[in-house]
């Protein structure tokens, strides 16, 4: 559902944000450059960093698109006449529509009228907005107890920082991101001795493709922990997060290959290999009961199933885990696949 950055003084922001921003926000960006008054669209990864770490004061729009086609001439900003032009993260359902964007649909409303009615009616929505005025460079932004300010710059919402999330009675590192694999796996050790927890390994051919590697699987056991990557509401700051509370978190990260993510009243991952968007995930440690109970809410095997795949983390390295999936036959039958795929919720 996009992301904003509003960056009035060209304070710098780190790599990790934007780098997090971009991911997470794929399908195009624009930007409104302060000091000239220009504004830039593109599609290019290249031409995206080189805009962002121009030194320059802006406000830039990272699409993440739930209406209308990808493409650059569906890039924030859009404008409202020969003066204002606008950007949104948010969706605005009534203006949702296959062939156009909610927000030109919007900008359309807008037309004509005074930049004190058209703030009077941008408040209304429980969206993020940037107003930009091409002729003096200014730029107001709307609903501020919707954003998040970091040293300065407004974040329309705050999933591009750094993974805030913490493991059960553990301390994470300054910057997760800086670490080496080896670092993580002693951390994951520390933390494993100090709540006195006990695992059993064997190692087993795992097939993907026609490429045979070796996998660390953890024995199905009782004091054992496997890993499982979860989306929708299992994750932090959802309902069903409850379920995991006291696991242990090892991060944030997407999965290696793309799968389909449809959100249709609810989030469901088909299991079609290669289809789609690399989705988002959460990854946990979990032991035997808990697994237990995802088991019961995911309704495995008869409705969602668990299987494993790999899956890259933000902090490095790439590990098995398990995820809840719905059968790529039960899609077609029971479940709606729209052919639009997300790649987090």
């Amino acid at each position: 559902m996009c992301l904003i950055i509003h960056n009035p003084k060209a304070r710098e922001i780190s790599h990790e944000i934007l780098d997090n921003a971009m991911n997470l926000n794929p399908d195009g960006f624009g930007i409104f450059f302060h000091d000239t008054k220009e504004i830039i669209h593109t599609m290019k990864w290249e031409e995206t960093c080189d805009l962002l770490y121009a030194g320059r004061p802006y406000t830039a729009h990272f699409r993440y698109a739930t209406s209308g086609p990808i493409g650059k001439k569906n890039c924030h900003p859009f404008p409202i006449d020969d003066t204002y032009s606008l950007m949104m993260n948010g969706t605005i359902d009534r203006l949702k529509s296959s062939r156009s964007v909610d927000t030109l649909e919007l900008c359309k409303i807008l037309n004509g009228l005074s930049e004190s009615k058209m703030l009077d009616i941008l408040a209304t929505y429980a969206c993020r907005f940037a107003l930009l005025n091409r002729s003096t460079g200014n730029v107001t932004l709307v609903n501020h107890d919707l954003w998040t300010v970091r040293d300065g710059v407004h974040f329309s919402k705050g999933n591009c920082f750094p993974s805030e999330l913490k493991p059960f009675n553990y301390t994470a590192p300054k910057s997760s991101y800086s670490l080496e694999q080896d670092e993580i796996d002693r951390e994951w050790e520390e933390w494993l001795e100090a709540e006195d927890r006990k695992e059993v390994w064997i190692t087993e051919d795992y097939e993907d493709d026609d490429e045979g590697c070796d996998i660390v699987q953890p024995v199905s056991c009782t004091n054992s922990l496997v890993s499982v990557a979860v989306y929708g509401t299992l994750k932090k700051g959802h309902g069903n997060h409850r379920l995991l509370t006291s696991s242990y978190c090892l991060g944030e990260g997407f999965t290696s290959d793309p799968y389909p993510l449809v959100i249709d009243n609810l989030p469901y991952v088909i299991d079609r290999k290669g289809k789609g968007k690399r989705v988002q995930v959460e990854v946990y440690r979990v032991d035997a009961n808990t697994l237990d109970r995802l088991d019961g809410l995911e309704g495995h095997p008869d409705w969602y199933q668990r299987k494993q795949i790999q899956v890259q983390l933000y902090a490095g390295g790439t590990i098995t885990a398990w995820v809840y999936m719905i059968p790529d036959a039960k899609s077609q039958t029971h479940m709606k696949d729209t052919g639009i795929y997300h790649n987090r919720y």
